[in-house]
């Protein structure tokens, strides 16, 4: 009997953790989801010394993301020790890919960490339009999953409702980082401009030209050029939800903090 898909467990020979800081996080965010696009992601979730993912593939393929998702990791990580091989579990029935599902996005919670209050370690945002970088699984979870509502994932981010805000003006940038997905603000390539872009957008007259271009780490003629393009809606709308739950978290939110799924029916 053909599996509904795999279930795949990722970690490194000696157990050391993979990712311990929220850039770390987002590096294994970007690797992950840009590789499981075409390889029917559904779901994953990271704990400390451990990776999970659930993909609605075959044992080859799934296989082969594991494969790609090493390689990625272990250079862009800089990771000194290789992984242990990895371990595909068929997802025999809807039931099993459920549960798949689950226990990928409450890894944090199952290991007792309290290290990723915005759940960036898993695709979590990407299913509530909080980070732009895994839209597509959402698609996967309503074709896949239909059942999963969009009262359980709040759940799971720990918030009653998810509402977009437009500041504090000072918590934009690390709200446009989480959202795009990008370790931090740097370099001059057109995702990290489209970023900009999106920041200047939100945050408006509210700070000083010369002071906003300072924290895009631009200067001002390119400041102003940036200004001048489009900006993407769909990562605005991302960064105010971004804004949103970081006022919703208030005082939970964790101290070593930095400065969407849409279901039907």
């Amino acid at each position: 009997m053909s599996s509904l898909g795999q279930h795949i467990r990722l970690r490194l020979k000696d157990d050391r953790v993979i990712a311990a800081t929220p850039q770390e996080r987002r590096i294994v965010a970007t690797s992950v989801l840009g590789l499981g696009r075409s390889h029917n992601l559904v779901s994953y979730g990271s704990g400390d010394n451990h990776l999970h993912m659930a993909a609605g593939t075959d044992e080859r393929d799934g296989m082969e993301l594991a494969r790609r998702v090493e390689i990625s990791l272990q250079k862009r990580l800089h990771l000194t020790v290789t992984f242990v091989p990895a371990y595909p579990e068929p997802i025999v029935d809807q039931r099993h890919l459920l549960n798949a599902f689950r226990y990928d996005l409450r890894q944090c919670q199952r290991h007792g960490l309290d290290w990723d209050p915005y759940h960036e370690g898993s695709n979590l945002p990407d299913l509530l339009g909080l980070r732009v970088l895994g839209g597509y699984t959402a698609g996967n979870v309503r074709r896949l999953l239909p059942r999963v509502k969009r009262e359980e994932l709040l759940e799971l981010l720990g918030v009653a409702e998810l509402r977009p805000a437009d500041g504090p003006p000072d918590q934009v940038i690390p709200a446009a980082i989480r959202a795009a997905g990008v370790p931090e603000i740097a370099g001059h390539t057109r995702q990290m401009n489209r970023v900009r872009r999106v920041v200047i957008e939100i945050v408006g007259g509210r700070i000083p030209s010369r002071t906003l271009a300072a924290l895009l780490k631009v200067g001002k003629s390119t400041f102003f050029t940036i200004a001048k393009l489009a900006p993407d809606s769909q990562l605005v709308l991302a960064i105010r939800l971004q804004l949103g739950l970081h006022q919703a978290l208030g005082e939970r939110r964790n101290t070593w903090d930095e400065p969407g799924f849409v279901a039907e029916g």
